[in-house]
């Protein structure tokens, strides 16, 4: 019986991980990500000029995990490591640097140039199976009381404890964690009526 139960845990674990899996690849490659504005009301008042939409979409995709993005800000922040004289402009000196450090990032990198103003930026498309990797690698995020590392706050009291808020009841809350709240308690005083 106990052999039974495992193997049929097993197989069910394994069926959620190959439909997820199917599912997330299906959406990443097979649906068109021009779709991703179709209904974004936000696309035609931002997007007003080529360089702005171009900008705003690349945002978009990176948000959506398709590609990294480095737009002319970051872009020339981070060259500046190899050579610090780079500017924002559009020009072949600057040119020149953007070129060697995307070819010293490897992996994919691609210098782009905005139509309008010539100024430069760099994406990266994300593989699939990146992609794949990076949501089951996110999927389980174990909160501690050493996640904030704050410079300007050395002293800062880090604890787990439980305590009875007002507003929600029994909680358990942390100090130097992500989040206040890390586990609020289903037996609440709240959610008790005169009938019981």
């Amino acid at each position: 019986m106990k052999k039974y139960i495992f193997m049929r845990v097993l197989r069910s674990l394994v069926s959620i991980f190959l439909v997820t899996t199917l599912t997330y690849t299906i959406i990443y490659t097979m649906v068109p990500r021009k779709l991703i504005f179709k209904q974004d009301t936000n696309y035609n008042k931002i997007a007003t000029t080529p360089d702005k939409r171009d900008n705003y979409e690349n945002t978009v995709y990176e948000r959506m995990g398709y590609i990294e993005y480095y737009d002319t800000k970051e872009l020339q922040e981070k060259a500046s490591s190899i050579d610090p004289s780079v500017t924002v402009d559009a020009n072949d000196t600057n040119k020149a640097i953007y070129e060697k450090y995307i070819q010293q990032l490897g992996n994919g990198w691609t210098l782009g140039q905005f139509t309008e103003s010539g100024q430069f930026y760099a994406t990266r498309e994300i593989p699939i199976f990146e992609r794949v990797f990076k949501f089951y690698a996110n999927l389980l995020d174990i909160d501690h009381t050493n996640k904030i590392q704050d410079p300007e706050n050395p002293n800062l009291q880090r604890y787990l404890r439980f305590e009875n808020d007002p507003a929600i009841g029994w909680s358990l809350v942390g100090s130097g964690t992500k989040h206040k709240y890390l586990c609020i308690s289903t037996i609440n005083s709240h959610l008790y009526t005169k009938t019981l």
